[in-house]
């Protein structure tokens, strides 16, 4: 889907049909350029690959943002394209990894006076966590070793099986519930700026 057809479709159905029909379709632009075959298919594998490392159910896992599409839905990018330099913004909908990284920021947050848990307190507020293995370092690694574990190596299998780029963005939720509404908003927000 080019940005046009995207300003189109938005315009003409909605941020709702944007939602379902761009972002939870099989189709991967990141993929589509880099593989011969169909990109609804390597996507299937890769889904089974994170399913697999991770025991979350393929259907709990989506590939969103540019990397997506071809172009940024963060509003106030312009609908930027997919770069080199981009990264992989992978959500997952697993309320049990969920509560381990809630209870991990927890348990960091305590063990350290002075630490600012602001942005971690944002996003538990709208029912998922953010989290870049390549960022967790120092003291912190102990209170994220289960997750550094699976998803440190997930990631290295998956940059080389896949021709991903550097960094992913993992943005694990609670619900798929969370995951509508903090897109929509965002797709209503951008909306707002075409």
């Amino acid at each position: 889907m080019t940005t046009a057809e995207f300003i189109a479709a938005l315009k003409e159905h909605g941020p709702k049909h944007v939602y379902h029909n761009c972002l939870l379709s099989n189709d991967v632009f990141l993929f589509a350029q880099s593989f011969n075959a169909p990109s609804d298919v390597i996507y299937h594998e890769f889904k089974g690959k994170v399913s697999t490392a991770l025991n979350i159910a393929a259907p709990n896992i989506a590939i969103v943002g540019s990397a997506k599409t071809g172009f940024s839905l963060t509003p106030g990018r312009g609908l930027s394209p997919f770069h080199s330099e981009s990264d992989l913004d992978l959500v997952l909908v697993s309320s049990k990894w969920f509560k381990y990284l809630w209870d991990a920021h927890l348990e960091y947050m305590y063990s350290y006076s002075g630490i600012s848990y602001k942005n971690t307190a944002k996003e538990v507020f709208r029912h998922f966590i953010s989290i870049k293995t390549e960022e967790i370092s120092g003291e912190k690694l102990n209170f994220f070793k289960d997750w550094i574990e699976v998803a440190d190596a997930l990631r290295k299998d998956l940059q080389i099986e896949f021709k991903l780029p550097s960094e992913i963005n993992y943005r694990i939720y609670e619900d798929w519930y969370f995951v509508e509404k903090y897109h929509l908003a965002g797709i209503n927000q951008l909306q707002g700026q075409l």
